[in-house]
């Protein structure tokens, strides 16, 4: 659809199979033209086998190809939401993945403490992780990497990311805000009267900060439309805003996110602690319990949660949702530690993660502990050429069900006491 007058209010449509053109009158217009893939120059890029994902006839396209080719070697350029769901999805039908990402970790929606511990496990699962590279260009069944690497490809999907599709809103000359979206109102209104705008080409209000965000996310995208319909038609509905809450999984491996990243927080100025833990997505004595890690951010005045991202095999989505939710209402990290919560050893502890990230959070909020992340650790290193002891105080079982810590020394936290002196003298033989 393309702009016409607007004093009439009215809209010309242009068929893209047979080109004829048409006006609409209308007494109130809603837009909603989505989102465009990010393009790439690769060289070879029209070979056959090399695909963009953004519609539902794009899979089924990408389907019809793997069901009709010899297909054992795929490479994904991009290390997003739907980068990540692809290479899962060439993992389950037996094919050999290459995940290509010129950034310094996968998944930018997240900190990289949670990406890392997100890429060292599907990594386990046999998808090859190239980061800090790209795609020069696709040849006949490889790729050309600029570090000069060269990988075997049967199939190539190109899933660089998207951007507002901002050509419609142009044509009518449409308000964008600072995001570089769509600008419009609680109500979906856009600067020009009697037309709304919904969907992932419109920018957002974070709840957390109150500040403009863009997240090209269907949740909140149904959300507005339905309030653009609303308004439409008459109504009074507004949309309070978004957390930009989103999750993805490789099998087994799930990770999600809610709210404000440390990334975030630090851009926008805003003041936070920031609390680690690790707890069994169900109690610990019923079989198959898996560990949860999570990072929350909060506020240290008040303790109102900024945000939470949590990386696992089983429960995540349960958390994140919790976490969602708990920040839609404002609550504080004291509050989350005194939600009651379903129990029982199947489906979480009688403390469970949720309340015991509550807890941690609210005892280092008043100085009853110290924390401390891995940039601070970092940082100090640098700063003062020291080396410090590390230790890695789990039991057994742990280390071996989830993996050891590099340089750590294990001593398990009830051994320690009693052996100090066997902590010291490790470290001097190091």
């Amino acid at each position: 659809m393309t702009w016409g007058d607007a004093e009439r209010r009215v809209a010309e449509s242009i068929s893209l199979i047979t080109g004829e053109s048409r006006h609409h009158s209308y007494d109130e217009l809603i837009v909603a033209p989505g989102i465009r893939p990010v393009l790439s120059a690769i060289k070879g890029q029209e070979t056959a086998g090399v695909f963009q994902e953004r519609t539902v006839p794009d899979a089924i396209r990408l389907r019809e190809f793997l069901e009709s080719h010899s297909v054992h070697h795929a490479v994904v350029l991009g290390s997003g939401f739907i980068g990540l769901e692809m290479a899962e999805a060439f993992g389950k039908r037996g094919i050999t993945v290459s995940l290509v990402d010129k950034a310094p970790q996968i998944l930018p929606p997240v900190d990289s403490e949670l990406a890392q511990y997100f890429a060292a496990r599907i990594q386990e699962q046999g998808i090859d992780i190239w980061l800090r590279d790209t795609i020069r260009e696709i040849g006949l069944g490889k790729v050309y990497l600029e570090s000069g690497s060269e990988l075997a490809a049967d199939a190539v999907v190109l899933a660089l990311g998207v951007r507002p599709d901002l050509k419609l809103a142009r044509d009518m000359g449409l308000k964008l805000g600072t995001t570089g979206a769509v600008w419009v109102d609680p109500a979906m209104r856009t600067s020009k009267p009697h037309i709304f705008a919904a969907g992932d080409a419109v920018e957002k209000r974070d709840l957390v900060t109150g500040q403009r965000a863009w997240w090209p996310l269907a949740g909140v995208a149904n959300k507005e439309g339905r309030i653009a319909g609303t308004n439409a038609v008459g109504g009074t509905a507004v949309l309070k805003g978004a957390l930009g809450t989103a999750i993805v999984r490789v099998e087994p491996y799930t990770v999600a996110v809610t709210g404000l990243t440390e990334k975030t927080t630090q851009a926008r100025g805003i003041p936070y602690q920031v609390l680690y833990t690790i707890k069994g997505d169900h109690a610990s004595y019923y079989p198959g319990s898996k560990d949860l890690f999570a990072k929350i951010l909060f506020d240290p005045e008040e303790g109102r949660l900024l945000g939470a991202q949590i990386a696992g095999q089983n429960g995540v989505d349960k958390r994140i949702d919790v976490f969602s939710t708990a920040m839609s209402a404002h609550m504080t990290v004291e509050q989350l530690g005194e939600l009651d919560l379903a129990h029982a050893p199947p489906f979480g502890s009688s403390k469970d993660s949720l309340t015991i990230t509550g807890m941690a959070a609210e005892n280092l909020r008043h100085g009853l502990f110290q924390g401390i992340t891995s940039q601070v650790l970092n940082q100090w290193l640098q700063e003062s050429g020291q080396d410090p002891i590390l230790l890695d105080v789990r039991n057994p079982d742990e280390v071996q069900a989830t993996g050891g810590l590099g340089d750590f020394i294990l001593m398990p936290l009830d051994q320690l006491r009693h052996n100090l002196d066997q902590v010291s003298s490790a470290k001097e033989r190091s």
